[in-house]
């Protein structure tokens, strides 16, 4: 039956007609609800796009509580070329779903209005709720991807994530009862007791960040961004840290340290292995204990170079200049990293990355030099539910003119070896909104010539992460 509407006029629904219109003939046609709605989807389905609205719009009068006449006057509006319109309809049509199905594709349509009037922050949002009404693997995995297109064409790009560890050194305290150096007093006082305070105590730990991400310029082979970073710590101590020492105030062991900066990023040459230069300037601020501690800005400037179609090299060089906030003080630590890494056939990675840097400044107990290598592994295909990451590293600290109240400064100067290993677990079949939970354990040892700085121990994190 071919459908042109001069009119339509909503009536009641018990039982009777909903609709009624003249065909090409000038004849009368009544319309039930079920026939309307096969109407209007047939309109949608073949062009008829006034047609579609006209009819979509007396489904939504006659029946304000049902998803599907919203959702085609949301999917009519879009093909219509009026994404304004499909925005207040779509949301309704996802408000009023009662079956997975509605639920997915009236979030669907709410994204694809979203995206065509260029804000792709609020389609990923309706296509994370699409992904998380999918009643089946593929139709989820579709969501997956367009959720990837929506964020590959936004120019704003949000992450963030949070997690809670309980630790036995939320204090970075040492595990060392007395101030030994190279295992032995040096002064005619003996061994010296440390404080309470500076001792390892047990409690919680709660970490947030935040990264966003903003293309000023995007280029077929280049592109620059303005980024920004914020990193939050608090602490809790557990009753027992507490009766060790009264009066202890956690808010004197938060951090913070807040960033922004701008990236460039370019293809050097042509095919999907040409090498990517990259280069930014940052500028942030750290604080500790709720007081400013000191600002900084720093340069970098990175290569990757892919050597085969599963090998990548990347190396990045950096240099930062930190300001102390009570005192002329000012310190430079230049660092370079080189690192290598491999995907095999079935999709695990493995790689390997060796730093070294060194700072120099007014302060001679913070002039350093660091080397590390770590070795990182991720297997692609999940472990049961589990998917899972190993991480292992060492580093080495050299503070060559640090000076130990007391002892003086060590021969060679202090030098702290930390060893680390981490077991990273992500639950995937826990994902709410395209979330899931993560739980990271490390373990990590400190050994230093200087006592004091001696610590070890095992934690264990909970947080989430995006899933794509």
């Amino acid at each position: 039956m071919r459908f042109v509407l001069a009119c339509v006029t909503a009536l009641s629904l018990g039982g009777g007609a909903l609709a009624q219109s003249a065909d090409a003939t000038g004849t009368t046609l009544r319309l039930t609800p079920a026939q309307a709605r096969q109407a209007a989807m047939t309109a949608v389905q073949t062009g008829r796009i006034d047609a579609a609205i006209t009819l979509a719009e007396a489904l939504v009068a006659a029946e304000p509580e049902a998803s599907l006449g919203h959702f085609i006057l949301a999917h009519a509006y879009l093909r219509a070329g009026q994404p304004d319109k499909a925005a207040a309809p779509a949301r309704r049509a996802y408000q009023h779903a009662t079956s997975p199905v509605e639920k997915q594709e009236s979030a669907r349509v709410a994204a694809m209005a979203a995206a065509a009037r260029e804000r792709y922050l609020a389609s990923q949002i309706w296509l994370r709720l699409a992904i998380q009404a999918a009643p089946t693997p593929e139709l989820k995995a579709r969501s997956v991807r367009e959720f990837q297109a929506a964020r590959n064409r936004a120019k704003l790009r949000l992450s963030f994530g949070l997690s809670v560890m309980p630790s036995s050194n939320v204090n970075g305290g040492s595990s060392a009862d007395v101030i030994e150096v190279d295992g032995e007093s040096r002064t005619i006082f003996g061994t010296i007791p440390l404080p309470a305070t500076s001792e390892a105590l047990s409690g919680t730990e709660m970490r947030g960040r935040l990264r966003f991400s903003h293309a000023l310029d995007r280029a077929e082979r280049s592109r620059t961004d303005l980024v920004g970073a914020l990193d939050v710590k608090r602490v809790r101590f557990s009753d027992a840290a507490r009766d060790r020492v009264p009066g202890l105030d956690a808010a004197d062991y938060g951090s913070s340290n807040a960033e922004l900066g701008v990236i460039h990023r370019r293809v050097l040459g042509e095919g999907r292995l040409a090498p990517v230069l990259s280069g930014g300037l940052h500028l942030g601020r750290s604080w500790y204990g709720g007081l400013v501690d000191y600002d900084y800005a720093r340069l970098e400037a990175g290569l990757a170079v892919a050597l085969t179609e599963s090998l990548t090299l990347s190396t990045n060089l950096g240099r930062q200049i930190e300001r102390d906030a009570d005192a002329p003080l000012e310190h430079v630590t230049t660092s370079a990293q080189l690192a290598l890494s491999h995907r095999f056939d079935n999709n695990d990675r493995v790689s390997l990355g060796f730093y070294g840097a060194e700072t120099q400044g007014d302060d001679g107990q913070r002039r350093k030099r660091v080397d590390a290598v770590q070795l990182r592994y991720v297997r692609d295909k999940p472990v049961g539910p589990v998917q899972v990451a190993l991480g292992l590293s060492a580093m080495r600290v050299t503070y060559p003119d640090f000076r130990v109240l007391l002892f003086g400064t060590p021969d060679g100067g202090r030098r702290d070896e930390i060893l680390s290993a981490d077991l990273g677990l992500t639950l995937h079949d826990l994902d709410y909104w395209g979330f899931v939970p993560t739980v990271n354990i490390r373990a990590r040892r400190t050994e230093s010539n200087v006592s004091f700085y001696e610590s070890e121990g095992v934690s264990i994190s909970l947080g989430f992460e995006s899933a794509f």
